[in-house]
């Protein structure tokens, strides 16, 4: 069975619907759940005795589903009544969820993203492995261009030794490259007049985020959740101002927002998550 990419969204964004702000506890568990089965198998089956059976046959299902119901829909065709509700099923037939279809559109143009970006960063990288306008040999059997020197190994293939800001452009990929940008229009939106140090200060963020990646420091996710919730304080909003101190503090700042989370009555993702995988294990 074909999986979509991971589960990357908070449970805020369906839980503010209008539909479930009515909905008690039993029915939002219930919904969180089946949203859960519907991302992972693309779609959940129009059948109330696997649906029940998925929720843990609760004993009145019939009031839960009047409510849940009202949030999916069958694809191809209408079987609901006035007020909402789904009371016909359609044979063979499969249930979505509209804001679910929207998160997984996000995703699939996501991911065709970072493949082209891949590819075309996979040409630059063997462009720059060539020598460029001629080449001047050295005694070691080396010789220097313009982008710094390559150097012919034993084996006779060449490695480039590059400037540190080359290097940078090498090995950050897009996704870094957006953390960094995300940083600084959040500087920017907080603190308008401040002046950001350095000419190649984007591409050093980047770097500083793919590797608190590699490290298994954070995840992007992770970078991405925490720097949004930062320049929403008002107290680090104007202490955090490069992705160097974002690293340093990384551990008290992200303690902080859960705590912060917590008061006000949101998870963050790595909760959202670890209540998913129980869901999925049917414990």
């Amino acid at each position: 069975m074909n999986k979509s990419p991971a589960f990357q969204f908070y449970p805020k964004d369906f839980l503010m619907d209008d539909k479930v702000a009515v909905m008690n506890l039993e029915q939002i568990g219930a919904y969180i759940k089946l949203l859960c089965y519907c991302w992972n198998n693309n779609g959940l089956p129009n059948d109330q005795e696997e649906l029940k059976q998925m929720c843990g046959h609760p004993k009145n299902w019939d009031k839960i589903w009047k409510k849940v119901g009202k949030c999916f829909y069958v694809k191809g065709g209408s079987n609901k009544t006035k007020d909402g509700s789904i009371t016909e099923y359609q044979s063979g037939g499969k249930l979505f969820n509209k804001r679910l279809d929207k998160e997984r559109k996000k995703q699939e143009y996501w991911k065709e993203k970072s493949k082209q970006g891949g590819i075309k960063s996979g040409k630059t990288r063997r462009n720059k492995a060539k020598t460029k306008g001629g080449s001047n040999k050295t005694k070691d059997g080396s010789y220097t261009t313009k982008g710094g020197s390559h150097l012919v190994e034993p084996n006779g293939n060449h490695s480039v030794s590059s400037s540190p800001s080359s290097i940078i452009k090498e090995v950050c990929s897009e996704k870094h490259s957006e953390l960094a940008a995300l940083m600084e229009s959040k500087i920017k939106e907080r603190l308008p007049r401040h002046k950001f140090t350095g000419k190649q200060y984007l591409k050093e963020w980047a770097n500083v985020f793919r590797i608190m990646e590699e490290k298994k420091e954070a995840t992007i996710s992770e970078i991405q959740e925490l720097i949004t919730w930062i320049y929403k304080d008002d107290f680090w909003y104007k202490n955090i101002l490069s992705a160097e101190k974002f690293r340093k503090q990384f551990g008290t700042l992200w303690e902080q927002m859960r705590d912060d989370k917590k008061k006000r009555g949101v998870q963050t993702r790595e909760e959202f998550n670890a209540m998913q995988k129980k869901a999925l294990e049917g414990k």
